[in-house]
């Protein structure tokens, strides 16, 4: 069965504030320093509001420690923002 693209996109938000959340004191204003990406497209890809191009997430990736492939391993790093 095919995922929906707002669906996919939720989840990619959703993998990105996860692991960025795991970091103490990785802020978006800290992540997007270290990246050169900026706050507001870091803020709306955790948002699911935007479709990032694989560059963009390479960079964020480098930041956050991972790889790309576990990056899109959704069941590797589970997380609902109604844990918090």
């Amino acid at each position: 069965m095919e995922q929906s693209k707002e669906f996919l996109l939720f989840k990619l938000g959703d993998q990105l504030k996860s692991l960025r959340y795991s970091i103490p004191g990785l802020t978006l204003e800290k992540l997007s320093e270290l990246s050169g990406i900026s706050r507001n497209n870091i803020n709306l890809i955790e948002q699911g509001k935007i479709e990032p191009q694989i560059l963009t997430l390479r960079k964020l990736v480098q930041v956050l420690g991972i790889s790309l492939s576990d990056f899109f391993n959704f069941n590797l790093f589970p997380f609902s923002e109604q844990q918090f």
